[in-house]
């Protein structure tokens, strides 16, 4: 768990997936349009849950509690379900709470579940045009290997280890 200023990062918990129907409710827009695979609905909510006690997935919050009780206002997680060979990875900030370093904080903290776990990579599509996701990802590692996926979006890979194979990306590394 990491606490800065009035934001708490954590691991999310069992008794905070009812905390996910508001944050999602609290996305806007045009945040939601760039946060996948979501359709910001109850199954999603159930497969979060789920998630919590999978091996295979890691779900990290930014909750705020400004007195009126603990809400969530950032989510960042990774799974090995999105079927591309390695883990994908998704994060998405309240837009009240976007510029004040949390994406960075959450990306710290889901690498370093990722690392414990003995991940080798995690990896990442997203659109050309947002810009801010892109400083983040760059900032915490990921780097550009392919911009063949669908919609035109950008793969991005954080490699926790010197040579590996990225098999979805089709780019051998080293």
């Amino acid at each position: 768990m990491q606490r800065f200023g009035d934001i708490t990062i954590r691991a999310l918990e069992d008794d905070d997936v009812a905390k996910v129907q508001p944050y999602f409710d609290n996305l806007s827009p045009a945040t939601r349009s760039k946060y996948h695979p979501y359709k910001f609905t109850a199954a999603d909510i159930a497969t979060i849950a789920r998630q919590l006690h999978a091996d295979t997935s890691a779900h990290v919050g930014a909750f705020c509690d400004d007195g009126g009780g603990e809400r969530m206002v950032g989510h960042v997680w990774y799974s090995h379900e999105g079927g591309y060979g390695n883990p994908g990875l998704g994060i998405g900030i309240v837009d009240d709470f976007q510029g004040r370093g949390i994406g960075q904080r959450l990306m710290s903290e889901i690498d370093a579940v990722a690392r414990k776990r003995g991940e080798r990579r995690i990896e990442l599509s997203c659109y050309p045009d947002n810009l801010q996701a892109l400083r983040v990802y760059s900032k915490a590692g990921y780097r550009i290997v392919s911009r063949a996926r669908e919609g035109g979006q950008i793969c991005m890979v954080r490699e926790f280890a010197d040579a590996v194979l990225i098999p979805s990306c089709g780019i051998r590394t080293s």
